[in-house]
């Protein structure tokens, strides 16, 4: 458990955040040829492939990559739903690699500036 100024928060809910995370993202069906070839708005392919690969990277277990993917995306789309989630996986990874402290500031983050109120009582 994770105890400190801000109450006391289960592993668990960490985890099971953490979990979501990849597949909120995968939740689309599989992309056809087809799909490739239809435009798509402004940025969207560079979001997707960087979803992608976060979620490829989390799969695999590689979580240097994983949080360098993430740390991409809070930078470059740091007001955007992409920057909460990539912030949970921070702290999703802080607890598996067991650095339970560390994990309090990418969850403050989120409680303190996401626009997504539901996601700001999780965190």
């Amino acid at each position: 458990m994770l105890t400190g100024q801000f109450g006391t928060l289960g592993s668990g809910v960490l985890a099971s955040l953490g979990e979501a995370t990849p597949l909120a993202w995968d939740a689309r069906e599989p992309e056809t040829p087809e799909d490739r070839r239809r435009p798509r708005a402004f940025g969207m392919n560079q979001i997707g492939a960087q979803l992608e690969d976060l979620s490829a990277a989390l799969q695999a277990n590689d979580n240097a990559k994983s949080r360098q993917l993430a740390a991409g995306l809070i930078k470059d789309y740091a007001s955007s739903p992409y920057a909460d989630q990539a912030q949970l996986t921070l702290a999703r990874l802080d607890v598996d690699d067991g650095q339970q402290g560390k994990a309090i500031a990418p969850l403050k983050q989120v409680m303190n500036d996401s626009k997504d109120t539901e996601l700001r009582h999780v965190a």
